[in-house]
């Protein structure tokens, strides 16, 4: 198993939470 950057995996989720739910950045 490869080792993925810590932050990558992070900005990848922020990513999809941020383009299915735009409210949670105006929050």
């Amino acid at each position: 198993m490869e080792k993925v950057p810590y932050a990558s995996v992070v900005r990848s989720l922020i990513y999809a939470m941020v383009c299915t739910c735009p409210d949670l950045a105006y929050a």
